[in-house]
């Protein structure tokens, strides 16, 4: 069982991005950059990682052409 807060703030994370979920249950490859965040697919672009704190840290990579990504979005 959930408990309210969590429910609370997964409704709250649909209307804002700067709430990270970060599910526990899949690989996770964190940011170079910030050490804090975790690199994600790009939605836009599925040859581009962005840090999932991309709006404060910025770092982004791009796989080369034949590599596909092993970070579940």
């Amino acid at each position: 069982m959930l408990s309210e807060y969590v429910l609370e703030l997964s409704a709250l994370s649909e209307h804002h991005p700067f709430i990270d979920w970060i599910n526990l249950d899949t690989q996770r490859a964190a940011c170079p950059k910030c050490k804090v965040g975790s690199l994600q697919a790009n939605p836009h672009n599925e040859r581009r990682l962005d840090c999932s704190r991309s709006a404060r840290c910025g770092y982004r990579v791009w796989l080369p052409q034949h590599q596909v990504p092993a970070i579940i979005p």
